[in-house]
């Protein structure tokens, strides 16, 4: 390759070989110039390297991403591939950028995928890897505590029965809350008083045969605290949970704020006051719209989610925006289209989520009365049901043994100031409901005390009739049923009872026969444990199941 000093050796060499021009300076000078314009214009131009970025760079099935890239052809089309797969085209600027957007594909499976994009016909290229991965964040998967993760695509009713246990932990704790999956990691709560962080895969911190994994980092309750029932909830990198000493906490989810040592422990973000001292009970939080909402006793809290707004010294501690009185402790609200929902005593309240229409006063004295209140005429909540909210319907159980479903809008059926509204439907079983709805595909799923799982109309229709209106269930099934709260995820409904889980046909067929129709399980899961009050978490392809009797928790997946 021609260079600066190939060049100036080439004049001096045309120096020596024509004496007669040593004295010609200019004539040289001139030579010189056009020998290294010569050697500069030979020089390759520097590669251009072609890139990507992804935004998201990761998320579960059927989520929207979009690409921006530079380093490619002018006005040339760029194919972007998700697996080999061709998603979208795009045509470049004058200097070689393009962005695009792509839908991840519903059948992509849990792990990384290379997303790449080239050039024609440049043939420039660049890869990026996308991650999917779904979330089971809080109890009963999202805010409206549908129940269901529509996002699962690993286990199904021709697989399930293979399903084996993948790992357990080396806490020997009662675990009586429903585990969070959020960006592989899983978390729960022990009545030890503390909040365990576990690699979700049963990766880092995990070995030997059968494997047992060890806590990624522990979360330490104060004032001799337990975590009962309350469910960690997972949002914008804090972990909230709330323990019967009386305090919400918030610790940092990645394990790094305010953690240290080997193993490592963290102490929290900041913690809030609610009702506690072991008198009476506390439900999971949710988090939504930058609140995070939680009841205890009879009052429903909301606070700042990012530890901002009436939060304050060293270490930090939180007052409400606004609380509401008269509604159950245990019940875990829902929020959905601008409305919190939570169990009463009388069957539900529903209030202003952002504390504004019925509210008055300031905060931390800002109190809210109900929009709407449920009448369940019959009996009371008075358990641990929470409300699930899915197609303009909130569903709850009783301690009546009745499912019932009212209108979400506090519309139809609603009447009076304060207003109250009569059920649109009820569905009855033989004993009480402790355990909270799923709702899915237009089927409601409940368990009773009675022992029975039921999966009844959710629209009210199959199986409906009288006025008021009553539900027969569409199936049942013997054995499933008790306190823990059911799952959904493709075409499967998963519940607790006993030390065991069980996974149904979400359809009521397979397995599935009779009139009144009974369902038997397609995989039952059995552990040492007899008895477990957690619902069950299902994402990416595991299940995972918190055990009461010193278990800790368990975690199945297919082999």
């Amino acid at each position: 390759m021609p260079t600066l000093l190939h060049a100036i050796g080439s004049v001096k060499v045309l120096a020596s070989r024509f004496p007669r021009w040593c004295g010609r300076s200019r004539v040289l000078t001139v030579m010189a110039g056009m020998v290294l314009a010569v050697g500069v214009l030979a020089s390759p131009a520097a590669a251009v390297t072609a890139s990507i970025t992804l935004k998201p760079s990761s998320g579960p099935p059927t989520t929207k991403v979009s690409v921006t890239g530079t380093g490619f052809g002018a006005s040339e089309t760029v194919a972007v591939d998700f697996s080999g797969t061709q998603v979208a085209t795009a045509a470049t600027s004058a200097t070689g950028t393009f962005s695009a957007t792509f839908t991840v594909p519903k059948s992509a499976l849990p792990g990384s995928h290379p997303v790449t994009a080239t050039g024609q016909p440049s043939g420039r290229s660049a890869t990026k890897n996308f991650l999917v991965r779904a979330n089971w964040a809080k109890f009963h998967f999202d805010p409206a505590n549908s129940g269901l993760n529509p996002y699962e695509n690993v286990i199904g009713p021709a697989s399930v029965s293979g399903l084996k246990t993948a790992w357990t932990t080396n806490v020997t704790s009662a675990v009586g809350n429903s585990p969070a999956v959020a960006n592989g990691v899983v978390y729960v709560g022990s009545v030890q008083g503390k909040l365990y962080a576990f690699s979700a895969a049963g990766t880092t911190g995990c070995s030997g045969t059968p494997k047992t994994c060890t806590p990624l980092w522990t979360g330490a309750i104060g004032g001799g605290g337990q975590i009962d029932f309350s469910s960690p909830a997972v949002a914008g990198g804090v972990v909230y949970v709330a323990a019967t000493d009386g305090n919400l906490y918030a610790f940092s989810a990645a394990g790094t704020t305010g953690c240290s040592g080997t193993p490592k422990t963290c102490v929290p973000l900041w913690t809030a006051a609610i009702a506690g001292g072991g008198t009476v009970g506390q439900s999971s939080p949710v988090v939504a719209g930058g609140v995070v909402y939680v009841s205890a006793g009879g009052t429903l809290y909301a606070f700042s989610a990012a530890g901002t707004t009436g939060c304050s010294g060293t270490p930090k501690t939180c007052t409400s925006l606004w609380t509401a009185a008269s509604v159950n402790g245990e019940s875990s609200p829902a929020v959905a289209g601008g409305v919190v929902y939570v169990g009463a005593f009388n069957a539900v309240a529903a209030f202003s989520a952002a504390g504004t229409t019925g509210c008055s006063g300031t905060p931390p004295a800002r109190t809210c009365t109900p929009l709407w209140t449920g009448d369940a005429s019959t009996g009371s909540t008075g358990g641990s049901s929470s409300p699930a909210v899915a197609g303009g319907v909130v569903y709850i159980g009783s301690t009546d043994g009745d499912l019932y479903a009212f209108s979400a809008g506090g519309t139809t059926g609603c009447s009076g100031t304060p207003k109250t509204c009569a059920p649109l439907w009820t569905g009855p079983t033989t004993n009480q409901i402790l355990s909270s709805p799923a709702v899915a595909h237009g089927v409601a799923y409940i368990g009773s005390l009675d022992g029975k799982f039921y999966a009844f109309s959710a629209t009210g229709t199959t199986g409906c009739s009288g006025t008021p209106k009553t539900c027969a269930p569409l199936w049942t099934a013997a054995g499933a049923g008790g306190n823990p709260s059911p799952a959904v995820a493709n075409g499967l409904v998963y519940a607790a009872s006993g030390g065991q889980i069980y996974a149904f046909s979400a359809a009521g067929t397979t397995g599935c026969s009779g009139t009144p129709k009974t369902c038997t399980s397609l995989w039952t899961g059995t552990s040492p444990s007899n008895t477990t009050y957690a619902s069950p978490a299902v994402a990416n392809g595991m299940v995972y199941e918190g055990q009461w009797n010193l278990e800790g928790l368990l975690a199945y997946k297919l082999p």
